[in-house]
């Protein structure tokens, strides 16, 4: 049985991969992209009328995000971005098994160590950005749905070359290097490091040094 989630994705597109790739690089078999979830879980999906109603409330706004956090437990290691607890957020939240706590998933998984590494990275840099918010989507969470592959990554408007540039080889062959953690946590460091001059940029309202692509930016 499916579960229906609705979502604020980043529109920004260097912003987006930068997020995409941290989530790529924690846990290379993704299935969705970077997202806040706001909404669900439902058994089916909202009416459009109803949909439209809770976007009129949001559409337009920035949302911030402050600074790395962890959940370390049973098991299960999370780390994510904070989201600033705004009056917004809290007028659409609707998760009635949570209590109002909005943030980005960067790594949710069982491998303690790794996690407590990237959030030590996340946590070493200087985050505070935000985006406009556009509009609430439904992502849909299936049983048994297959994982993440790269074929996909262009559902995700994703650069991928910035992985391809790292090690001089087309896309197909970077799935073995992303069982590698040493590559993976040097990746994380690069993102981490572009959020942190990302969030300079907002914060003295300048445009990134380079502009243009994210890959650019890396270089």
């Amino acid at each position: 049985m499916s579960r229906v989630f609705y979502v604020l994705t980043v529109h920004e597109p260097i912003l987006r991969n930068a997020l995409n790739l941290l989530r790529i690089a924690c846990a290379p078999n993704q299935k969705h992209e970077a997202h806040i979830t706001v909404r669900g879980p439902y058994s089916r999906k909202l009416s459009d009328k109803y949909l439209a109603q809770i976007n009129a409330q949001i559409a337009g706004k920035r949302i911030w995000m402050q600074g790395a956090g962890d959940f370390f437990s049973h098991g299960q290691s999370t780390v994510f971005l904070k989201v600033r607890r705004e009056k917004l957020l809290r007028d659409v939240w609707y998760k009635p098994h949570y209590p109002f706590n909005p943030h980005l998933s960067i790594y949710d998984g069982p491998n303690l160590l790794f996690a407590q590494r990237v959030s030590d990275i996340l946590k070493n840099h200087y985050i505070r950005l935000s985006f406009k918010a556009e509009k609430l989507i439904p992502l849909e969470s299936t049983s048994g749905q297959s994982m993440f592959s790269f074929e996909n990554l262009d559902s995700f408007g994703f650069d991928s070359r910035i992985l391809e540039r790292e090690v001089g080889e087309p896309l197909p062959e970077l799935i073995r290097h992303l069982r590698d953690n040493v590559f993976r946590l040097k990746m994380i460091e690069k993102a981490a490091y572009f959020l942190q001059h990302y969030s300079y940029a907002q914060k003295c309202d300048r445009p990134l040094i380079k502009g243009g692509t994210l890959s650019e930016n890396f270089a």
